[in-house]
């Protein structure tokens, strides 16, 4: 049987959020429709204040982003993410980098799931070392994206059924009975609740009541890559 971490970024192992640096990048750029890229950051910064929950705010966020990348083609997109990632790396705690390697040393394959977008995910877990990650992504014909997306996992539920996949295509059972999962929004509640390990990280307010009425652990970023080698430890 095989243990996997369930690992997400925003928030959890990386302050703000993914997206965020890629929308930035790309109206630095010119790239997509200008207002509606603003009307993503306008979402995310309505969340980080509290005047929105967090699934009215995914629901903002994914369908402004699709229209602002609506008609621009992959190869656009994926030159931007580039420069994206480079405003990503400094929020990332040094210890992350060494932390898919100490899980498969005790036993536990990484797995980033995060509602950020696909692209940008794939390639900061690359950095790590992770090969498997998910986000979010959108339909595209000849090389030009559609408003239409293939996986959107920061909705309601979306985590789960990423992880019900996973399960379904894996050759070899997934023992999640003696996995782990960390997360800091209620997009990551499915998860949470499908392991034997789960971890919240500077949960939002939404999933911290969840947390403490299961009495799960609760830690901050900056202790998260410890906390998560400690869980794993436990279930060596």
């Amino acid at each position: 049987m095989m243990r996997i971490a369930l690992l997400d970024f925003d928030g959890t192992l990386a302050s703000g959020h993914l997206g965020a640096d890629l929308v930035g990048t790309m109206l630095d750029h010119g790239i997509g429709n200008m207002i509606e890229l603003r009307r993503v950051l306008d979402a995310l910064e309505a969340y980080r204040t509290q005047r929105l929950s967090f699934d009215r705010t995914a629901e903002i966020v994914y369908d402004r982003y699709a229209k602002a990348l609506h008609g621009i083609s992959e190869h656009q997109l994926d030159e931007v993410i580039e420069i994206a990632v480079v405003r990503v790396r400094p929020r990332l705690n040094a210890g992350l980098y060494s932390l898919a390697d100490r899980l498969r040393s005790l036993g536990f394959e990484p797995i980033v799931i995060s509602g950020s977008p696909e692209a940008v995910v794939r390639m900061v877990a690359k950095d790590m070392g992770i090969t498997q990650a998910y986000g979010a992504a959108l339909d595209a014909h000849e090389g030009v994206l559609s408003a239409r997306y293939r996986r959107s996992p920061g909705r309601a539920g979306a985590k789960l059924a990423v992880l019900s996949e996973l399960i379904a295509a894996a050759t070899i059972t997934i023992d999640l009975g003696s996995s782990i999962a960390a997360g800091n929004s209620m997009s990551d509640l499915g998860l949470l609740m499908s392991v034997g390990a789960p971890l919240a990280v500077e949960p939002d307010a939404d999933l911290q009541a969840v947390v403490r009425r299961n009495g799960w652990p609760m830690c901050a970023r900056s202790e998260a890559v410890p906390h998560i080698l400690s869980l794993a430890k436990s279930l060596a």
